[in-house]
């Protein structure tokens, strides 16, 4: 059961007031009655403004060019020719409140395709499939080549609300006007033992998320239970809501 808000138990004392000038007054209350009105109005106003405007501010101050929405997100940029060029995107991880958890995730490029891996503190380390079809050269045969004008993200963020973060891929195809968008999701099982962190059975795909044709200005919105991607074109968006930890589409693209 949920617990009484403020503005519940604001709106019970105006109430409680109202009543205690009915019955005595000559006691004038009602100044006291249109401030806590006032204030009642003033929090939703609060949570649904001022609060995610704040958080937006701590975000900017992390020069992160893509991502927006909580302030808790630790996250990393760059481009595919600095990654070609030799200098990986790496994203130091924010401690857990367990010991087996990844200590950063590294992006580099070998062979002919880029690679995600986690690495612990015990030396150990493992790959992670981004299962990417976006940002790709069209080409007959294979291999297939990123293109140049990608740029990559790499995020930590507690999606489901459950107290630990979960692991987000992503890529950006920045070629055309119309951008497309890619995020896989991952959500980390930590092992009994430390001999199995290299286990890929530890890493749970919550999803590959795609967004297509965005106008512009890319941002994606990291949320509690959800991931949202405006498209910048009357007032189109993706978005996708995390329903035992499965991510539904309920964007309206």
């Amino acid at each position: 059961m949920r617990k009484p808000t403020l503005s519940f138990w604001l709106s019970i004392g105006v109430i409680a007031l109202a009543l205690i000038w009915v019955l005595f007054p000559e006691q004038n209350l009602e100044p006291l009655i249109v401030l806590i009105l006032a204030l009642v109005g003033l929090v939703p106003l609060v949570r649904s403004e001022l609060i995610p405007w704040l958080e937006h501010l701590r975000l900017r101050r992390k020069k992160l060019n893509y991502l927006s929405g909580s302030s808790k997100i630790n996250a990393s940029e760059s481009t595919f020719s600095e990654i070609f060029d030799g200098t990986p995107l790496e994203l130091k991880l924010v401690k857990q409140g367990f010991h087996q958890y990844p200590v950063m995730i590294s992006t580099f490029f070998e062979q002919n395709d880029l690679r995600f891996k986690a690495y612990f503190d015990k030396g150990l380390s493992i790959e992670l499939r981004k299962f990417f079809d976006v940002g790709y050269e069209k080409v007959d045969e294979p291999p297939i080549f990123p293109k140049k004008t990608n740029e990559y993200i790499v995020a930590q963020f507690d999606i489901d609300g459950d107290g630990i973060d979960e692991l987000i891929l992503g890529v950006i195809d920045c070629e055309e006007i119309l951008r497309d968008v890619q995020l896989t999701i991952y959500k980390y099982h930590p092992p009994l033992f430390t001999e199995d962190l290299n286990r890929l059975h530890n890493w749970q795909r919550l999803g590959t998320l795609t967004a297509n044709g965005i106008v512009g200005e890319v941002k994606i919105e990291l949320k509690s239970r959800a991931v949202c991607i405006p498209r910048n074109h009357r007032g189109f968006y993706y978005k996708w809501a995390l329903v035992d930890n499965k991510f539904v589409d309920i964007g309206d693209y």
